[in-house]
């Protein structure tokens, strides 16, 4: 797995509740695979990495969508995954010859779905394509309303779920919803939606106040304590998070002292934002996810590098998806912050190592990994911070919502 990279992107379902995770897979250089097919290498790379993580790391309980060529689909290999859990997809340029077709149906006497990509509705020679699929994916970036809308009246006749991929804004998901698309994917979440004028409402302008108390340098462990203490729940919640087995501490930590004592300042500073941010509500569960990985990932990263003060990586991959979560330019939040240049800088510009680290990781959430391997040319160990930052996820996230009677 040295020459394998794998990223994901999430697919929602209307309720902009996650339903699956599409796989991208970086295969590495020819010297580490061999002069083999396209379908060869993929069987191979797919296989590996559901056996060496597993689907359980890769994507929690949802389900996983792999993008797989023509020859993949007629060799029909055996893959270490119930069938339910996997979504086999396919671009409609690969054709529909009965070859492939037979194929395909094959795949779902085994229990696969198939997804086809690069849907066209009047391309009369894909009906057969069409209609041996679950799931028809059409590219949404930069159409006009008005060609999607009559693009959709042509799919329904296939009663197919209908997928609308590359949404680059929150207008566009809702105007998607409103054609009958019952899946959704891209970039949406990264940007705010409806921007709430030039005042916050009273909940997040005291989430806001918050924040810019345990961003402040001269936030010690006195002033920590007492922001915690002003929400009955989010000491317990803190605690519980502390005593994970994210962070491995050797023994139980039984008060905000002790926890600043074994994990810093700065650490404990940075997790009560995000407990803080857990209680935003209103926006997707999986953006504050997002927020959480970057956070998570940045910090790591900043290790392999080298990096002192890794919390700063912490604070700036946390807070690069803020705007979003709070539905406000991301400028304009930064403006009431007490952050340092710097890492005002890295935000908004992606300047400095932190920025640089930033930016890479947002690339590779775009599948393309050049910028972080620019930056540290080993791909196993961009991919142990990817996969350490996934399961840091889903060990806190599981904890953030835990009301303040429940056992620790």
């Amino acid at each position: 797995m040295k020459e394998v990279l794998i990223g994901r992107q999430a697919i929602f379902d209307d309720r902009l509740k996650v339903w699956a995770y599409e796989l991208c897979f970086r295969y590495g250089t020819e010297h580490a695979l061999g002069s083999v097919t396209p379908g060869m290498r993929t069987a191979n790379v797919v296989t590996e990495a559901l056996t060496t993580f597993g689907l359980d790391q890769l994507v929690g309980a949802h389900v996983a969508s792999i993008n797989v060529p023509r020859e993949f689909v007629l060799m029909q290999p055996a893959l270490p995954v119930a069938p339910e859990r996997l979504l086999i997809e396919l671009s409609a340029r690969e054709g529909a010859d009965r070859e492939l077709l037979t194929a395909l149906h094959a795949w779902r006497a085994r229990g696969f779905r198939v997804a086809i990509d690069d849907v066209k509705h009047d391309d009369a020679a894909l009906e057969d394509l069409y209609a041996v699929a679950d799931v028809l994916k059409v590219d949404c970036l930069g159409r006009r309303l008005d060609d999607l809308k009559f693009e959709v009246r042509r799919l329904v006749r296939h009663q197919k779920v209908l997928l609308a991929e590359k949404l680059e804004s929150r207008r566009e998901l809702e105007d998607c919803r409103g054609l009958g698309f019952q899946l959704f994917q891209g970039y949406f979440l990264e940007r705010p939606g409806t921007i709430r004028g030039q005042a916050l409402a009273a909940n997040p302008t005291a989430l806001m106040q918050l924040v810019v108390e345990l961003q402040d340098p001269a936030c010690d462990t006195e002033r920590i304590e007492a922001i915690v203490t002003r929400d009955p729940g989010l000491s317990y919640r803190l605690l519980r998070c502390v005593n994970s087995a994210a962070y491995g501490l050797a023994r139980r930590i039984e008060s905000l002292h002790e926890a600043v004592v074994f994990l810093g300042t700065a650490t404990v500073r940075n997790l009560t934002c995000l407990l803080l941010l857990s209680n935003t509500g209103g926006q997707p569960r999986e953006l504050l996810r997002m927020a959480m990985f970057r956070a998570r990932f940045c910090e790591l990263f900043a290790g392999v590098c080298g990096l002192t003060e890794r919390s700063r990586h912490f604070t700036v991959g946390l807070l690069s998806l803020f705007g979003a979560l709070l539905e406000q330019p991301l400028e304009k939040l930064l403006v009431d912050l007490p952050l340092s240049a710097e890492l005002k800088g890295a935000l908004l510009r992606f300047e400095g190592d932190a920025g640089r680290i930033l930016a890479g990781l947002v690339s590779l959430e775009r599948a393309d990994w050049n910028p972080l391997l620019s930056i540290v040319n080993a791909p196993e160990r961009i991919q142990q911070c990817w996969m350490d930052a996934v399961k840091w996820v889903e060990e806190i996230d599981g904890l953030l919502g835990q009301p303040s009677g429940a056992r620790v």
